[in-house]
């Protein structure tokens, strides 16, 4: 091994190999900035000593959008498990992008889809 072939390591003080060249350095003008109208998209409160949360229609827009191709499903009789539910269901509708299954308990599952067409097609035409 020639000289030239080898490297060096830099090792700091406190024993952390992390050179320091490398540390990144974040100006204060590229930090992520919270508006004070931020704070009033969530507003927390008691009604009737029950804790209430309010959302603004900025963040109701926001899940909305989220949750566009979202379908709530519920499993009568025979208790399957997840991944067993979700072969069954891809084999069923045959979907042409994976989707999403969560367990929520109960019996419910919650299923997201990647694309609009698998959806439509789920609701329109699915078990």
């Amino acid at each position: 091994m020639d000289v030239e072939d080898s490297t060096t390591k830099d090792i700091c003080p406190n024993g952390s190999n992390v050179v320091p060249e490398v540390m990144m350095v974040v100006e204060p003008s590229q930090m992520p900035s919270f508006y004070w109208k931020d704070m009033l998209d969530v507003k927390k409160s008691l009604v009737d000593g029950v804790p209430s949360i309010d959302l603004s229609e900025r963040v109701y827009k926001l899940l909305e959008n989220e949750m566009s191709t979202d379908v709530v499903l519920k499993m009568l009789g025979q208790n399957l498990g997840i991944m067993t539910l979700h072969n069954r269901l891809y084999g069923i509708w045959k979907p042409s992008k994976p989707f999403q299954l969560m367990d929520v308990e109960n019996g419910y599952f919650l299923t997201k889809f990647q694309s609009i067409v698998d959806y439509d097609k789920v609701l329109s035409q699915g078990p």
